[in-house]
């Protein structure tokens, strides 16, 4: 197992984003999150990353693996 979300929930302002979401991804795997605006799948790679917290549930990373988040919305100091 790489990582598994377990009954993850997750609200901002009020407005449910995940509720009650399960899956897992083993090695060798190839996943693809689709779906439309506002439907998680930004906010499932932040609580993968470790950048946010769920408010229920639990997210379980196999050791030594480390995730990487190039956000949306990037900022790129000027020099």
């Amino acid at each position: 197992m790489l990582f598994r979300f377990e009954d993850v929930h997750k609200s901002y302002g009020g407005h449910d984003i995940l509720r009650g979401v399960t899956c897992q991804v083993n090695p060798g795997e190839k996943i693809g999150l689709v779906g439309r605006n506002g439907a998680g799948k930004s906010t499932m790679l932040r609580l993968l990353c470790g950048l946010d917290q769920p408010d229920r549930g639990q997210i379980i990373r196999a050791t030594n693996l480390s995730f990487g988040l190039l956000e949306q919305h990037p900022h790129f100091p000027r020099k």
